[in-house]
């Protein structure tokens, strides 16, 4: 399960971090509003990007894990605020 949600991660990281790469290129191809290190601060947004997304859907993927340890109920979580604590 770990393997598959680090590769669902690095593939919507990897989409998102092209997505900011281009982005980037395209403003400093037209607006020049990088400066001259426009490539490093792309790159930089896509491992960013990647990493950021990666760790979020592992964490989220562990989450229930934890909660059962903990001895709550795992899929409280994903319940809306509203119903988890009317009466």
């Amino acid at each position: 399960m770990i393997r598959r949600e680090i590769a669902a991660g690095l593939a919507l990281g990897s989409i998102l971090g092209s997505i900011g790469l281009m982005r980037i290129l395209l403003w400093q191809g037209f607006f020049n509003t990088y400066g001259q290190h426009y490539l490093l601060v792309a790159l930089t947004v896509a491992f960013s990007l990647i990493g950021v997304v990666t760790f979020g859907t592992f964490a989220g993927s562990l989450l229930p894990f934890l909660l059962r340890r903990l001895g709550f109920d795992p899929p409280a979580p994903a319940r809306p605020l509203s119903r988890r604590w009317s009466t």
